[in-house]
């Protein structure tokens, strides 16, 4: 479904989806409410002890990232000819990729060694991602390399102190150790276009929030898969930050709109640069 053939929204519509016809946003709707229901539901079910099989909310928690990649399609096959349609389309690969490297963590799909084909895979989900806000910086002229390498500098160097503080292991395989540092490379850079984007438009406040909440996940998820750090819902924690992380992502680069920067945010980049 395209917007080019639908009519103009009614009123009181959600000004991020201003621009999707009405069929797409009652199916993104629908699909938002289950993501949700399957969120808070599995964690209720989880904190409470309900008498509920643990692999019914396992799959109930696993489900927000298909969930999350339907999501992506959506607004993208849905999304208007507004010459944004590449960078959605990157966002729902990018969703997609993380997806498949939540099937491979899970071992839903046995790979030899989980981990290294974990990091590859979001590795390269990360890679979508940093050339979708490339391309956003691109359109929308928020093009300050100060403020950009500055920016991911100091993403990079957080994600570096923190694979040396709380993930490195000298115990532990030199491929992991590595493949996780590179990991931290990859997604620091990730990070530091998100906050690049945020600084010069506002609009990616949620974006650059969202690439943070992922990054957080990754330093947990580090810790308990290279050092075995554990503690009770340390499982709820990373997920919880990861898919959240995801969805604010995936969202507001999604529904963005071709308008013009806002002024506050880029005079706030303008005196940075």
């Amino acid at each position: 479904m395209r917007t080019d053939v639908c009519r103009s929204p009614p009123e009181k519509v959600p000004a991020m989806l201003v621009s999707f016809c009405r069929p797409v946003r009652i199916v993104l709707g629908a699909l938002l409410t289950l993501w949700t229901v399957a969120l808070v539901g599995s964690l209720a079910l989880e904190l409470t002890n309900a008498p509920v099989a643990h692999s019914t909310v396992t799959w109930l928690f696993r489900s927000t990232s298909p969930l999350l990649v339907l999501i992506g399609w959506v607004l993208y096959a849905g999304g208007p000819r507004d010459g944004l349609g590449p960078i959605r389309l990157m966002v729902a690969l990018g969703m997609s990729v993380s997806c498949l490297g939540d099937v491979v963590m899970g071992q839903i799909i046995p790979t030899p060694e989980p981990i290294l084909t974990g990091i590859a895979v979001f590795g390269t989900a990360h890679i979508i991602y940093i050339i979708a806000f490339a391309i956003v910086a691109g359109r929308l002229g928020l093009t300050s390399a100060r403020v950009r390498w500055a920016s991911m500098g100091m993403a990079v160097a957080v994600g570096v102190a923190c694979w040396s503080i709380f993930v490195r292991n000298p115990a532990a395989a030199a491929a992991l150790n590595i493949g996780a540092l590179v990991y931290a490379l990859i997604i620091g850079s990730m990070g530091g276009m998100a906050l690049a984007l945020a600084l010069g438009d506002r609009r990616f406040i949620q974006t650059a929030v969202g690439a943070g909440l992922f990054m957080l996940s990754d330093v947990m998820l580090g810790a308990w898969a290279l050092r075995d750090t554990r503690w009770e819902y340390i499982g709820e924690a990373v997920w919880w930050s990861y898919i959240i992380g995801q969805m604010l992502i995936v969202w507001s680069i999604g529904t963005l709109r071709k308008v013009a920067p806002d002024p506050d945010s880029s005079a706030l980049a303008g005196n940075l640069s």
